[in-house]
C-alpha cells in the first residue's frame, strides 16, 4: 500500500512538472499579420488581411508535443484595400459574417518537422470544419527590451481550397479555388516575477 502511494505521488509530481513546463502566451494583435492571397482572372493575385485576431499559444519548449495553439479571426475585419470588395466579401457570396462572425483554428498536434514544426488541427469557417496542417517556424523566446514580457514569433504558410468551406462564388478562372494563407504572428507572456 505504501509503495502504491509513493508511485501515485511520483506520477502526480511528474504531471505537475509537465503542466508547469507548458507556458501560456497571448497573441499580440498589434504585431500579427494574417494574410491571404487568391488568383484573379488567372493573371494576378489579390491580397488581403484579417487585422482583428486573437489567440493563445501554450508552449512547452522541452516537449513540443505538449504545445498547442488556438486562434480566432474576426471575419468582418477582412481588408483587401477596397471597400466595395470588402463589403462583398462580408456578404452572403463569401464569408456571411452576420451568420458566421469568426474563423477559428484549434490545434490537435504539434511536432518538429525538419528545421521547423508542423501543427495539425481543425479550421472552422462558415460552420464547416476541416483538418489542416500548417508548417511553421518559431523564434526562440526573447525578453522585450521595453516591456516586461517575453516574446515568440511564429511564421507559417498553408493553402486551402475555398470550395471546401462553401465559398462558391464565381468560377475558378474568375477567382482561384486555392487560397494561400500567410501567418506572421507574435505571442507574449508576462515575465516571471523574481
Amino acid at each position: 500500500m505504501r509503495l502504491k502511494n509513493i508511485l501515485l505521488s511520483g506520477c502526480v509530481l511528474a504531471l505537475a512538472g509537465a503542466a508547469s513546463a507548458a507556458e501560456p502566451y497571448t497573441l499580440d494583435a498589434a504585431h500579427a499579420t494574417v494574410g491571404f492571397s487568391v488568383r484573379h482572372l488567372s493573371v494576378s493575385n489579390v491580397k488581403g488581411t484579417f487585422p482583428k485576431v486573437s489567440g493563445t499559444l501554450i508552449l512547452d519548449e522541452k516537449k513540443v508535443s505538449n504545445s498547442s495553439v488556438d486562434v480566432t479571426i474576426d471575419a468582418a475585419s477582412v481588408d483587401t484595400n477596397n471597400e466595395q470588395r470588402d463589403g462583398h466579401l462580408r456578404g452572403d457570396d463569401f464569408f456571411q459574417v452576420a451568420k458566421y462572425p469568426t474563423i477559428v483554428f484549434k490545434s490537435k498536434k504539434v511536432v518538429r518537422s525538419g528545421p521547423g514544426y508542423l501543427v495539425s488541427g481543425d479550421l472552422t469557417m462558415k460552420g464547416i470544419t476541416k483538418a489542416i496542417e500548417i508548417p511553421f517556424t518559431m523564434s526562440a523566446p526573447v525578453a522585450h527590451p521595453m516591456m516586461p514580457v517575453t516574446v515568440v514569433g511564429v511564421e507559417g504558410t498553408v493553402s486551402i481550397n475555398r470550395r471546401d468551406f462553401n465559398i462558391l462564388y464565381g468560377n475558378s478562372m474568375m477567382i482561384g479555388d486555392e487560397v494561400k494563407i500567410d501567418l506572421q504572428v507574435e505571442f507574449t507572456k508576462p515575465n516571471s516575477k523574481k
